[in-house]
């Protein structure tokens, strides 16, 4: 879930794995939490795979769905996302509060329910 809500996201390539278990937990995510998973899973069938089926998703796979960024082994991954951070550090520094109106305004429909719909599980049915 955290990953979710930062603009780029870099994972193992060798290990680990995108997973939401709720439904084998069981528990079920508020809207604001569905709302930040439906943004962070592009394609909307994936996005039922993961929340339906509590599929695990490596960092390949990730990739190539346009989860996250880039992937990379152990030893590369923190290489690869301060690449990402340095790449795109000095937009946000030319011009935080635009940088900042940018970034709400592309997620609004997230912002949204996590104002409306909290964060935090729902209780079972």
């Amino acid at each position: 879930m955290l990953a979710f809500v930062h603009d780029y996201k870099v994972m193992r390539d060798d290990r680990g794995f995108l997973c939401m278990p709720e439904v084998d937990l069981p528990g079920a995510l508020s809207p604001g939490m569905m709302a930040v998973v439906k943004e962070g899973v592009p394609n909307s069938r994936d996005a039922q795979n993961v929340m339906l089926q509590g599929i695990r998703i490596d960092g390949k796979t990730a990739l190539e769905k346009g989860m996250v960024d880039a992937i990379g082994s152990s030893d590369e991954v923190l290489l690869k996302a301060k690449e990402l951070a340095l790449k795109w550090a000095h937009k946000s520094a030319k011009s935080p509060t635009i940088y900042k109106q940018l970034r709400l305004e592309l997620r609004a429909d997230t912002v949204k329910a996590l104002e409306s719909g909290g964060i935090g599980f729902i209780p079972k049915l």
